[in-house]
Parts: C-alpha cells; structure tokens; sequence
C-alpha cells in the first residue's frame, strides 16, 4: 500500500468517524485540525449506535503485537483532491 493509498484511507477514516465523534452534526473536515480516538471508547451520536472508537483490523502485524491506548490524527491541510 503505498501513501497516496494510505491518505485515502485515512481521509475516509476521519470522513466517517467524523460523523459518530461530532455526535452528527455536519463538519466540514477542513474544520478539522485534529481527531483523538481512544481504546475502549465508543463514539457517541443521536443517530447511529456507539461503535469503538479503535479496532483492530489484522495486517501483516497482527493485533496482539502492539496495541496503541491514544491515535490521534492531524490534519495537514489539502493537496487539493484530499486532506493531508
């Protein structure tokens, strides 16, 4: 997976949390400077049911390795197309 992929991927992250984390109202992510996630920690919003906030998803790391507590992630700005 190369950066452009991971950029991507991250942008839809932070797209989609967005929504459970700002308890639904609408943010445009540019707005966004930083996004804080917590282990064990469910979102919250009036429309949708809490998921956690953190989960693993396998990789070539596996889940049991290293478990982070706290990710935060920061917005760069915009190359144009994504957030960087």
């Amino acid at each position: 997976m190369d950066s452009r992929q991971i950029r991507s991927l991250l942008v839809l992250c932070v797209c989609l949390l967005s929504k459970f984390v700002f308890g639904g109202e609408k943010v445009r992510l540019s707005d966004v400077q930083v996004l804080t996630l917590h282990q064990g920690k469910m979102t919250t919003g009036r429309r949708s049911s809490p998921v956690l906030q953190l989960r693993c998803a396998g990789g070539s790391a596996g889940c049991s390795a290293f478990v982070p507590e706290v990710v935060q992630c920061y917005n760069r700005g915009s190359d144009g197309f994504d957030a960087q």
